[in-house]
């Protein structure tokens, strides 16, 4: 008896041990396994593991990057940093983890870091085409708009067709006041977009700043119509045009179905109340 339960002890204990230690690929390989599954958790410590494993390899450059898109989606947006550090240490020329590092930052509203990192980029791949968009945006947001319009011309001259460029473009042309270069653009980009409703919507708040409320009023009008689903923003812009045009009723209406489709009633109180006005 305590024979056979030797033998048991035994067995169990030998199919407890692997047959072999992982190798470093095989490592990589169930980690990105884990990774493709979600098993986020699982696929950090495997490529953990694999680091561990062989300090030196070249590719860890790649595993810490994975480990920090891993991290990036669990929300763990310090460590990824880190970890993007890390990768860079090794391969310092790498414009996919630079890139990936500058949206990290541009996520977190470190434009200035984002920035940097999109510099390095451009230095080694002057005509890299996610770099020179993300800093264009970024340039925006930060009002250095000549730069941010250097940006957007580089762009175009690569490819005039660039929808991003001439949207960004068109608004930085129309915050500078430059309301001919920015018309003609959204009025081009309609003619070839006659479905899509953001183009009308820009074009209105061009009509808006121009004091053209007719106009903006027709264009509002037309996002409503091409759009699948109007937002509500479409609707409190049709109302305000409405109550610039001094037309209560529908400006009331347009108000009701905003609120209906989940604005706030609060934040349209005030308007509500001027549909009731005697102008």
């Amino acid at each position: 008896m305590m024979k056979h339960k030797f033998i048991l002890i035994l067995f169990i204990s030998v199919i407890a041990i692997p047959m072999h230690a992982q190798s470093y690929n095989e490592l990589f390989d169930q980690a990105s396994k884990y990774e493709a599954q979600d098993s986020l958790g699982a696929a950090i410590r495997v490529y953990k593991k694999a680091i561990e494993k062989d300090p030196t390899n070249i590719r860890n450059s790649m595993l810490f990057a994975n480990v920090a898109r891993a991290q990036r989606r669990l929300g763990q947006t310090k460590d990824a940093l880190l970890s993007y550090g890390f990768a860079l240490n090794m391969a310092p020329l790498s414009s996919a983890i630079l890139m990936d590092r500058a949206t990290l930052y541009a996520d977190l509203g470190d434009n200035d870091h984002a920035i940097i990192d999109c510099n390095n980029i451009l230095d080694i791949q002057k005509d890299n085409k996610e770099a020179l968009t993300l800093r264009s945006y970024l340039l925006y947001k930060l009002r250095r708009y000549q730069e941010a319009q250097a940006d957007y011309t580089h762009l175009l001259l690569m490819d005039p067709t660039d929808l991003v460029a001439r949207v960004g473009l068109a608004t930085l042309y129309e915050m500078q006041e430059k309301f001919h270069q920015s018309m003609e653009i959204l009025n081009a980009l309609i003619v070839e977009r006659p479905n899509d409703p953001e183009m009308y919507v820009m074009r209105a708040n061009l009509d808006k700043d121009l004091i053209l409320y007719d106009y903006a009023l027709m264009d509002i009008n037309k996002a409503i119509q091409v759009a699948i689903k109007p937002t509500p923003d479409m609707w409190i812009f049709r109302g305000d045009m409405l109550l610039h045009k001094k037309e209560k009723n529908e400006a009331r209406g347009s108000y009701q179905t905003a609120i209906k489709l989940g604005a706030s009633r609060a934040m349209l109180m005030e308007r509500l109340r001027r549909c009731k006005r005697i102008f």
